[in-house]
């Protein structure tokens, strides 16, 4: 598991008051962990998201990166109960890893092992707006 998964902070375009209490955080930004440029990262975000619009998956927009602001990911909260369709996705997304918030509780989980890999509190890994 690399070690920046487990130091993710969200901004998340849902407040607080509504978020659901399950939910999953994947992006489609630098597939198989290689580092990709601008151009690509849209491409596979809007990729992404059009999967989402068809499957008919309840979702919002998320942003994942470093504490500082200074690395961000545009990805999408999913709200689902199974926790498989989020690995599916990102295999199909070609994602190392993807998050599952419960109760308030931020794992990472990488795809093909189902560990559970505790990240922190939703409350406390915000970003400033």
């Amino acid at each position: 598991m690399r070690k920046e998964y487990l130091a993710t902070y969200f901004r998340a375009e849902l407040s607080p008051e509504v978020l659901p209490d399950r939910f999953g955080v994947i992006t489609g930004y630098n597939p198989n962990g290689q580092l990709a440029g601008n151009t690509v990262n849209l491409e596979v975000d809007r990729k992404l998201k059009e999967c989402l619009e068809k499957s008919k998956l309840s979702h919002f927009r998320v942003k994942g990166g470093s504490q500082d602001g200074s690395h961000q990911e545009s990805g999408f909260g999913l709200v689902v109960d199974d926790r498989t369709i989020l690995e599916k996705l990102s295999r199909q997304f070609e994602q190392e890893a993807f998050f599952w918030i419960q109760d308030g509780e931020i794992f990472c989980i990488k795809v093909g092992d189902s560990t559970l890999h505790w990240v922190g509190f939703w409350q406390e890994r915000q970003l400033k707006k």
